[in-house]
Formats: structure tokens, C-alpha cells, sequence
């Protein structure tokens, strides 16, 4: 183990153990692809840039400040990653491919998902992201049970998800809702 000013690399730089920083925003070394779970949640972090990260624990993230963090190589977002991340914002995935069960579960500021990879989401793994307005995801082909639940402000899907499957990850009222911003927004297309 390798303790920098800022953060806890592996022996072998390739493995961030801990982050040690009082900033608001981090940079990882090039040398860094994984990412392991640690008690994030006591650090004021707010923006984290992970240019090389291919791997990240399972609840790793889980109720941390975060703001904001890139992961442009990322191809999978695992259980409960960034559950209860109530701060978490805006995220860079154009790479992610499955995103698993409650990975971003009560995240309530995340305004939007775009991933031109994405092709599977798991149960409950936007629930309770009551900011969530757009998801642009044109390869999504499966999404799992309440997926979306509680995102009452979701007005967009662009997917290849049918109707079905759509109204299988809301509950009922919240379909409802989707409804009613889905045509309030095609109206202002037209308007």
C-alpha cells in the first residue's frame, strides 16, 4: 500500500483504497482501474474523475457527498454502488452497459441518464431518483422491476424498452405521472 498526499493507492498504483483529500474535487492517476469499497462518506468530495477506472466495488459509493463523477470506461455499475448518493447530480457512463439492482437507489438530484451502451438495468436501480428527468439509453432492452419507481419527474424514455416493460418498472402512479410529462413534453415539441 502506497499513501500519496491525497488518496491510498495499491502497491502497484492500479487500485484506490482510500481517498484522503479535504478538496471538493479529485483527479485519479492514470495508473488507477479499480476502485475498492471504502467509507466514502465522511469525506467532502464532491467531484471525482476516473479516467482509467474499469472496476468498482459493489456499494462503494454508497451514501457518499458526490456531486459529480466520470467513468468513461466503466462498463458496469454493480449493486448498490452509488445507493443513497442524495448530492449525486450528473454522472459521465457512455460506456455502461448494466447497471444492477439499487445503483443509484435514492439518488433524489440525479437529473438524467445518458448511455449509448446501455442495454440492461436491474430492479430498483434508479427508485426514489425523484429529480431523474430524461433517460437516453437507445440499446435498453431490460429493465427490471420498479426500476423507475418514485421518479415523479421523468417525462422521457429513449430505448428500446416496450410498453410492457415500461409500465412494469413504475408502480402504477408513477406510470400515471410518466404519462402525463411524457405528453406534457411532446406538447412543448409542438407548441
Amino acid at each position: 500500500m502506497k499513501k500519496y498526499k491525497e488518496y491510498i493507492l495499491s502497491d502497484d498504483d492500479t487500485i484506490l483504497l482510500d481517498i484522503l483529500t479535504t478538496n471538493s474535487e479529485l483527479i485519479l492517476p492514470d495508473s488507477v482501474t479499480k476502485i475498492a469499497k471504502n467509507d466514502y462518506t465522511l469525506i467532502n468530495l464532491k467531484s471525482l474523475i476516473c479516467p482509467n477506472v474499469i472496476n468498482i466495488d459493489a456499494r462503494t459509493f454508497d451514501s457518499s457527498m458526490l456531486e459529480y463523477i466520470s467513468l468513461p470506461l466503466i462498463t458496469e455499475i454493480k449493486d448498490y454502488t452509488f445507493n443513497n448518493c442524495i448530492d449525486l447530480k450528473s454522472i459521465n457512463i457512455p460506456n455502461v452497459e448494466i447497471i444492477y439492482n439499487r445503483a443509484f437507489f435514492d439518488c433524489h438530484s440525479l437529473e438524467y441518464i445518458e448511455t449509448p451502451h446501455l442495454r440492461i438495468v436491474y430492479n430498483s436501480s434508479f427508485y426514489n431518483c425523484h429529480s431523474l428527468k430524461y433517460i437516453n439509453a437507445p440499446l435498453l432492452s431490460n429493465i427490471g422491476y420498479m426500476a423507475l419507481c418514485c421518479c415523479k419527474n421523468l417525462y422521457y424514455i429513449k430505448s428500446e424498452l416496450n410498453n410492457e416493460q415500461i409500465i412494469n418498472s413504475f408502480t402504477k402512479s408513477d406510470y400515471e405521472t410518466y404519462l402525463m410529462n411524457n405528453r406534457d413534453y411532446k406538447l412543448k415539441d409542438y407548441v
